[in-house]
């Protein structure tokens, strides 16, 4: 709202503003009304705008005092003066554009803690100001007060309130002696003689008045009094005891009651200059600015040496908008001159550039800094790379994206490769700060191409803070790469010998556990942390095992989160509660059979407890731990005959060649009962009359299968080659032959039920039949036997075994072969 009425106010009045003004700034004591503004060419310039209502009927007494300020602070340009960039009369209104300040006794309240060397600096300016005044330029000011005193963003003190200023050589006006009455502040502190005697007495003693005005001046500051209204008398400034004991002699001459005795400004300047009143080293500096381009090159380090000195004591801004530009001045002429002398002490420019900016407006740090460091990285000279290197996390932030890495990771990426030691240490720290500006191509590829060679650095130390490098870029590094990238990483560090990059390496696995899925801590995390639970080293073993911990931790957590039970193995094949697999056509068992494999009262393999508690649950049960060739031979039978259904086809004749290989003989391990009697054995059914059987009947089985030990198998021509059953033929003295013609001149009839292609073990079946000659299973009397039937050995010193030969056939009676 006061934007618009300024901007309508300045229409209607028919002039048009250079600047716009905002929002209004206090200003005691003042007839001016005070205001922010912003030039309409370019934003970034601020200044202070000084208003004056020539409509306001309050101020009708005070139009000649704003209209002599004009006009001697158009005229006056000395440094101290109030800088004026524009002016601007109306019918209406009086403006005065100048650089952006603040009253005295507002900045004095907003920077209660300012020291002293700070408002003994402001004394000098103002001090010397008034010396310029009277002896250059001739003229009395008249109308010094805590209220016309300004600052700038840099801390200096500025001269305002001329609204009284007489030239004592040509001035018809006269100002001071016609219009003092007029003015709200002259009378607050006015020397005994104009309080006596009226202000023409000045003119015998000019600029005495001034002097004692100045020194009024410096007993409010340090009495912290920033109203002179508030002064009773004259007699308060006789009070000494809140001022400086170095100050006191000098201000006591400022304030003696005769204007002869009085010591004018330009005399207290030469005191103080000459004592410790304006020695202090804020106030030398202040000096040695001016001429700081004219000082050889020894006078410059010295100087910028004393800067550090300046930071407790120094007034806010002073260092960022006074001495940076000075300093950014003095470090283009030296890089221009391109001596190594030069080269020296702009790296010391520079180191104290950077180290005051800290607090600059981010619109100055781009138009002075910024370009400052962005030439200062292309430069060859090592001390000016370190400087910036070791600065860069503080002024990284205030740098643009496309600043960093359009123009500045280019050369840092030099550092990588140079011969000093510190340039590479120093330039692996400085990634850290500019990590979150890189493009994704800068981190992934040329970045980490930089990284993996520092791994190879013959430095202990830079291999190690590649490691926590890595770990704090982490985040940075795309999503997709990063794990293999920082495990193959870390996985070097902690084959490397130093142990503190060992060290490093478990540390940043135990960082970084979150970026790793719980896939990828069990197959290669794991792995790589676990060769460090047995290091040479203490400090790194316990680490490892709390980082080893701590991922086996994430591992059962994940773990707890996947189902218990397994309804189908990896190939999607059904599986029971035991983990076998059952037909895809249901899961009970045939005949009312039970699905419980293993579900016997007794851990015996082949026992007749086993073999009754089978039969008491209607089913074949296999108990105990089931190994080798006896798993592999129940698990192709339960599925086949859950795969076709029904029962076992009772005029088929029982043969050997209804398998591939030899019929086994079965030992008391290897039982099977019928329906009629469950403690007869499998061996019966090899009597003189062969027993025939249907496909669809489903033979009631015992206990289980034998284990491989208990069969020595082999193909037809006996060469001891695998058959499909997995074992070899063992020749034995005790081998037997089979020789009956009437079941070798049987054939084998075959039906195939509509679920014969059930899940198998081997390969795609096909249906076949042959006939066995004569000479091709033969049988022997065994040694040693004592029943009748067949009977397998013990499988130990050659004891009876089964040698069985036949014409193989390509189905094997089970739906596919083996």
């Amino acid at each position: 709202m006061n934007f618009l009425t300024k901007t309508l106010g300045s229409f209607t009045s028919g002039y048009n503003l250079p600047f716009t003004i905002g929002e209004p700034i206090e200003s005691p004591n003042s007839i001016w009304s005070l205001y922010q503004g912003t030039s309409k060419s370019d934003s970034t310039n601020t200044c202070t705008v000084f208003e004056f209502d020539l409509r306001d009927p309050s101020k009708k007494y005070y139009v000649a005092l704003a209209r002599n300020a004009i006009k001697k602070l158009k005229g006056t340009r000395i440094p101290g003066v109030l800088k004026v960039y524009d002016t601007s009369e109306t019918d209406s209104m009086l403006h005065i554009f100048c650089e952006p300040v603040v009253p005295l006794p507002v900045y004095l309240d907003q920077n209660d803690q300012l020291s002293d060397d700070a408002v003994m600096l402001g004394v000098y300016v103002i001090a010397q100001t008034l010396k310029y005044l009277n002896v250059e330029g001739s003229a009395i000011h008249g109308g010094l007060d805590i209220s016309n005193v300004y600052v700038t963003e840099s801390g200096e003190w500025r001269l305002g309130g001329f609204e009284l200023m007489t030239s004592t050589k040509s001035d018809p006006d006269q100002p001071l002696y016609r219009l003092s009455a007029a003015s709200p502040i002259f009378q607050n502190i006015v020397p005994p003689e104009v309080s006596t005697k009226g202000v023409d007495s000045v003119k015998s003693h000019p600029y005495k008045l001034d002097s004692y005005k100045l020194g009024g001046l410096i007993w409010c500051l340090f009495n912290k009094v920033s109203d002179t209204r508030s002064i009773n008398s004259s007699s308060d400034f006789l009070k000494v005891s809140k001022l400086p004991k170095f100050l006191q002699p000098a201000y006591k001459k400022l304030m003696q009651n005769s204007p002869t005795a009085r010591i004018s400004t330009e005399q207290f300047l030469v005191q103080g200059e000459k004592s410790q009143i304006f020695n202090s080293g804020l106030i030398r500096c202040y000096r040695d600015l001016a001429e700081l381009s004219l000082k050889s090159n020894y006078e410059k380090l010295e100087f910028m040496k004393s800067l550090e000195q300046l930071k407790p004591v120094a007034p806010p801004g002073f260092l960022e908008y006074k001495i940076i530009p000075e300093l950014a001045n003095l470090f283009s002429i030296s890089l221009s001159n391109q001596q190594p002398q030069d080269m020296n002490h702009s790296a010391t420019c520079l180191y104290y550039i950077l180290s005051f900016s800290e607090k600059l407006k981010d619109t100055v740090f781009s138009k002075i800094v910024a370009p400052i460091i962005i030439q200062a990285f292309s430069l060859p000279d090592r001390t000016i790379r370190v400087t910036l290197l070791t600065s860069l996390p503080q002024f990284a932030p205030r740098l643009s994206k496309s600043e960093i890495s359009d123009k500045i990771f280019g050369p840092l990426l030099t550092g990588f490769s140079d011969t000093n030691i510190t340039i590479r240490e120093e330039t692996l720290k400085a990634v850290l700060p500019i990590a979150s500006k890189l493009t994704d191509r800068q981190l992934s590829n040329e970045l980490l191409r930089y990284l993996a060679k520092l791994q190879n650095d013959e430095s202990e130390i830079i291999r190690t803070n590649v490691v926590v490098c890595l770990c704090k870029l982490a985040q940075h590094l795309n999503s997709s790469a990063r794990a293999g990238v920082l495990i193959t990483a870390y996985n070097k560090a902690i084959k490397d010998k130093f142990p503190p990059a060992r060290k490093a390496a478990i540390m940043s696995f135990g960082q970084n556990i979150e970026i790793f899925t719980p896939e990828i801590c069990c197959s290669r995390v794991l792995s790589s942390i676990a060769p460090c639970l047995l290091d040479s080293s203490g400090t790194v073993r316990k680490l490892a095992r709390e980082v080893f911990e701590n991922y086996m931790e994430k591992i059962n957590e994940e773990a707890d989160r996947l189902p218990s039970k397994d309804d189908v193995d990896e190939f999607g094949h059904p599986m029971n509660e035991e983990g076998f697999m059952i037909s895809s056509s249901g899961s009970s068992r045939p005949n009312g059979g039970s699905s419980n494999f293993g579900s016997s009262s007794t851990d015996s393999f082949g026992t007749e407890t086993a073999a009754a508690a089978a039969a008491e649950a209607a089913g074949p049960g296999i108990t105990g731990s089931l190994s080798g060739f006896g798993y592999n031979l129940a698990m192709g039978a339960i599925s086949k005959m859950s795969g076709v259904g029904g029962q076992l086809e009772t005029d088929m004749t029982l043969t050997p060649t209804d398998s591939r290989a030899s019929t086994p003989q079965p030992t008391n391990n290897f039982g099977m009962s019928n329906e009629n009697n469950s403690s007869s054995s499998f061996v019966n059914s090899y009597s003189s009359k062969p027993a025939t059987r249907k496909l669809s009947t489903v033979a009631k089985t015992s206990s289980g299968w034998g284990t491989h030990e208990d069969f020595d198998l082999d193909e037809e021509n006996g060469d001891g080659a695998d058959d499909g059953w997995g074992f070899g033929m063992e020749n034995d003295s005790n081998e037997v032959e089979v020789a009956n013609d009437r079941l070798a001149n049987l054939s084998m009839k075959k039906s195939t039920s509509s679920n014969s292609k059930a899940s198998s073990i081997g390969t795609k079946t096909t249906t076949s039949s042959r006939k066995i000659s004569s000479n091709s299973i033969q049988r022997k009397p065994t040694t040693g036997a004592k029943k009748s039937g067949l009977k397998l050995g013990n499988g130990v010193g050659g004891g009876n075994k089964l040698n069985l030969r036949v014409d193989m056939d390509e189905d094997d009676g089970w739906g596919n072969g083996w």
